[in-house]
């Protein structure tokens, strides 16, 4: 057998037709614009200080603001008294779901950002904008949007990087000179769509296309197909977006409000978006982290209230992480390194699941172990279990309704059970 007919063949054959998907018919289905869960996913390069935000401590050699304050609480939350975290705090304190303790088993940032964003500690697992997309974007041309975010995809679906200057309008209709006027007359566009699709289907139907080739053949099929979504994203587009002009956070918010638009127009189930970085905090911490953590709630307070305004805040599912946590205590530089346990959050508007924290660390965030069904601590011996980034994944997958998709059983975790999204219990704070 010939190297590239074995390889063909190792592309695995259909159930229904006993025929290699890429051997079947190849026209698309007319898909629908999505109504679904839509994911944005947001990651605070560099290390999120656990104690500045979710996890605090009244204990001024882990945070000197514990000199003159102490932490805050709200609901069954905590957080430390920086920024605009009070605010922040109290206004979404029933669509949060922060998680304490995420052991990370690794407190270096490769280790930490693939673990925290995969649920694995290597390469290999997709993140959850990579899972939702392969699973519910098929067919939409834009399925998955890279604002400067992460992009785990683990070879099973594409994603879209957008710059802070692209112009959504001139992507979803590149004919479009201006409000008045198209470089190409309609009936000239429509024979040169023909022909496109035509020798499209010719590089379809060549048999000796490898299956990447094919594969990736398939997708430009599917999103030409259905590139009459991109009416919809065309129509949804403002005349101007939010902080167009804009720098630093202001611009992240132009870039949310770009996400927002697309996931009301149907044609994105999920965005990666950066947070504005700074978080590693080495040297000088304090000087830092108050503008940084602030800047972070004001952010998120914009997602909300923009997502609201748009129309789309009941199918939004907000997840923030980071990759490793910081130190209890403060270097000779007055700055924090970094520390294995870390914290992530989601947030769903008023979500059964909220107002609620899950895991913990010890007075100095030590790791701590946890009962799984109640979330207190809990030995080891006694069979507590470490919160890891897998529950943290395991729980976004449900919360998106993919945890039993095909797809998703492809990519497991063997850990332990934790009683994650049961609103009848939460893990305590320590604050000290």
């Amino acid at each position: 057998m010939k190297r590239r007919d074995f390889l063909k063949a190792l592309s695995g054959a259909s159930l229904m037709s006993g025929l290699p998907w890429w051997m079947q018919s190849v026209s698309a289905a007319e898909t629908s614009p999505w109504a679904g869960m839509v994911i944005m996913s947001f990651h605070a390069n560099g290390g999120l200080d656990q104690s500045s935000w979710t996890d605090p401590r009244n204990n001024n050699k882990v945070n000197t603001w514990a000199t003159t304050g102490s932490a805050g609480e709200t609901g069954r939350l905590a957080y430390a008294p920086l920024g605009t975290n009070a605010d922040f705090f109290n206004k979404y304190q029933n669509h949060i779901l922060a998680f304490n303790g995420v052991d990370l088993q690794s407190n270096s940032h490769r280790g930490g950002t693939t673990h925290q964003h995969t649920g694995k500690l290597s390469d290999g697992y997709p993140s959850l904008p990579a899972l939702h997309a392969a699973i519910n974007g098929q067919g939409l041309p834009l399925p998955w949007v890279v604002m400067g975010g992460q992009t785990f995809h683990a070879n099973i679906q594409a994603f879209t990087r957008l710059d802070y200057s692209v112009d959504l309008r001139t992507l979803a209709n590149p004919n479009r000179r201006d409000d008045f006027n198209k470089y190409v007359n309609d009936d000239v566009l429509e024979v040169v769509n023909r022909y496109r699709v035509q020798r499209l289907q010719a590089f379809m139907d060549n048999e000796n296309n490898l299956p990447f080739t094919q594969r990736k053949l398939k997708e430009l099929y599917d999103a030409r197909a259905n590139r009459n979504l991109m009416e919809n994203l065309a129509n949804a587009v403002p005349s101007t977006f939010d902080f167009q002009s804009g720098s630093g956070n202001d611009r992240l918010k132009s870039d949310v409000h770009k996400a927002l638009v697309m996931f009301k127009a149907g044609t994105t189930v999920a965005a990666s978006m950066r947070v504005n970085g700074g978080w590693d905090t080495h040297g000088g911490h304090d000087d830092k982290i108050g503008t940084l953590v602030g800047d972070l709630g004001n952010m998120l307070d914009y997602v909300w209230t923009k997502a609201e305004e748009i129309g789309i805040a009941e199918r939004l599912l907000v997840h923030v992480t980071t990759d490793v946590g910081r130190r209890p205590y403060y270097n000779t530089s007055n700055g924090k390194d970094h520390w294995q346990t870390s914290t992530a959050m989601f947030m769903a508007k008023n979500a059964p699941w909220g107002n609620r924290t899950v895991g913990m660390t010890g007075p100095e965030h030590e790791r701590v172990y946890i009962n799984p069904q109640t979330l207190q601590e809990q030995p080891e011996d006694e069979g507590g279990v470490l919160l890891l980034p897998s529950h943290v994944q395991r729980a976004g997958r449900q919360i998106l309704g993919i945890e039993n998709d095909p797809l998703t059983q492809k990519y497991p975790f063997a850990v332990p059970q934790i009683d994650v999204l049961n609103p009848g219990v939460f893990s305590p704070v320590n604050v000290g």
